[in-house]
């Protein structure tokens, strides 16, 4: 019973609430595996066995993580459409993920490291799935044409939690009078300082934590609290319209949810087609790499601007500019994906890509300017890569079907996004250091633009088709002329 009606104006107060919690949900990802990644690696140097040790140990943590994430998602692609509520999975994976968080602001990470890791790498896993899987189907049932301007909005999260984390940074070293001692004492080899100092100083950086974390927590609660006590699995539940389109009548709305809600439970795009078909590949691949090289680029801008000198105040206002921008690429991409296809948009982000990795790879402690217009360009669609899933996945197949698909597309895709900073830390430490990064974006953009050039949406058309024909369902038009 898919048609087409008028064009809607707004999201309906509703609807924003949903995409508060999107957004909220983003924000709670980014705090529970990017910050500590980013900010904390330092400090496990001396676990890890030596200097840089710290980022190595971490980064291969978040990769394996991702790892188990991907694996649940993928079982889940085959039962996700027969789940009576995605609310409810949302909720469950969401309070996990706080009280987790919670568990990395109580814990010391110097009195208490491997509980403190082991609750790192689950929270990688939780809030991955929470923040952007399980609330992206939501977004995909709420907004199945608009998905790309809703998700445009959405994804200012990303941005505006990485802008922030230049100040964060600031006053989780600020250790209060006594901070040069305690950073001294922290950073100095074993013995170089008394015992009672450096537990005074791992005490001080215990409490740090907890404070810095402190206000992210309360918004990552609050937004938890909106899902759950002001949304719903589908908008005719409470009222509201599918693509906030007001022009049909609450029984024709609800009688189109029952419908979706009944197809999904026999979609024919079960996981093994989805894999099967080449044209899932030709774009998802794409979607994970733009992931891997701009959020996971992000997770490391602290040590990649500091070594061309970019450092304090540099770094803040950096971060700044990556903020701005990262907002107007993330709501520009986001329209220029509903009025001109999924697909275009998507060829747009590779050039901004290809563009960032070639001044990246000239940039030069000579010429730091180069490496900040890079950084730019990378947070110009760090948002909408992460839009990109959840829009694939409703642009170019049925709503009956999202969900099913969408639970194969993002997880292939943060597989790559999640090994980034693994990936983004080994090229740090080759001899071309920080230009490596660059010099392998550029080459991945090009890779990237061929395969979205022999995307086809006819062809999973035809695919559909065929599937449909051999499970006894009924051909039409749904999929003519997806763009």
């Amino acid at each position: 019973m898919e048609q087409t009606h008028k064009k809607s104006i707004g999201y309906g107060f509703r609807g924003w609430l949903l995409i508060l919690f999107q957004a909220i949900a983003f924000v709670t990802y980014t705090v529970c595996t990017n910050y500590p990644l980013n900010i904390l690696n330092g400090l496990f140097d001396g676990f890890a066995g030596g200097e840089g040790q710290g980022m190595q140990l971490l980064s291969m943590i978040y990769t394996i993580a991702a790892v188990v994430a991907i694996i649940l998602q993928l079982l889940l692609a085959n039962k996700i459409g027969k789940a009576k509520s995605i609310k409810l999975i949302c909720l469950v994976l969401g309070a996990v993920s706080l009280v987790l968080l919670l568990l990395l602001m109580v814990l010391n990470p110097f009195t208490a490291t491997v509980p403190w890791l082991i609750c790192y790498g689950i929270v990688n896993v939780t809030s991955v799935i929470y923040g952007t899987f399980a609330v992206g189907i939501l977004i995909g049932q709420w907004f199945p044409t608009r998905k790309g301007t809703v998700m445009g909005i959405a994804t200012f999260a990303f941005p505006i939690a990485n802008g922030l984390l230049g100040p964060f940074a600031s006053s989780l070293f600020n250790l209060g009078p006594d901070t040069g001692m305690h950073m001294g004492a922290l950073m100095a080899p074993p013995g170089a300082f008394p015992a009672e100092a450096v537990a005074a100083a791992q005490k001080a950086m215990g409490s740090s934590i907890f404070n810095a974390f402190l206000p992210f927590f309360i918004v990552c609660v609050v937004g938890w609290l909106v899902g759950l006590l002001l949304v719903t699995d589908y908008p005719e539940q409470c009222g509201a319209y599918r693509d906030n389109d007001k022009s049909m009548t609450p029984e024709i709305a609800k009688a189109m949810m029952m419908q979706e809600i009944e197809n999904k439970k026999t979609t024919v795009w079960k996981l093994g087609h989805t894999l099967a078909c080449r044209d899932f590949w030709f774009i998802t691949l794409p979607l994970g790499f733009l992931l891997m090289f701009s959020v996971g680029t992000m997770t490391l801008t602290q040590p990649i601007c500091a070594a061309v000198g970019i450092v304090d105040d540099g770094y803040t206002s950096t971060m700044a500019l990556i903020m701005i921008f990262g907002l107007i690429g993330s709501y520009v991409l986001g329209i220029l994906d509903t009025r001109f296809g999924t697909r275009r948009s998507v060829m747009i982000a590779l050039v901004i890509m290809l563009i960032a990795g070639i001044l990246g790879f000239v940039s030069s402690p000579a010429s730091p300017i180069l490496l900040r217009l890079a950084l730019i360009c990378l947070a110009l669609f760090m948002g909408a890569s992460s839009n990109y899933t959840v829009s694939a996945a409703a642009q170019y197949w049925r709503r009956e079907d999202f969900s099913s698909v969408f639970a194969a597309v993002n997880p292939i895709a943060n597989i790559l996004a999640s090994s980034g900073p693994m990936v983004i830390a080994r090229l740090i430490a080759t001899k071309m250091g920080y230009n490596a990064i660059f010099l392998t974006t550029a080459i991945i953009a090009v890779i990237c633009l061929v395969l979205v050039s022999v995307f086809k949406p006819a062809h999973i058309k035809a695919t559909d088709d065929k599937y449909r024909q051999a499970a006894g369902k009924p051909l039409d038009d749904v999929l003519v002329g997806r763009k």
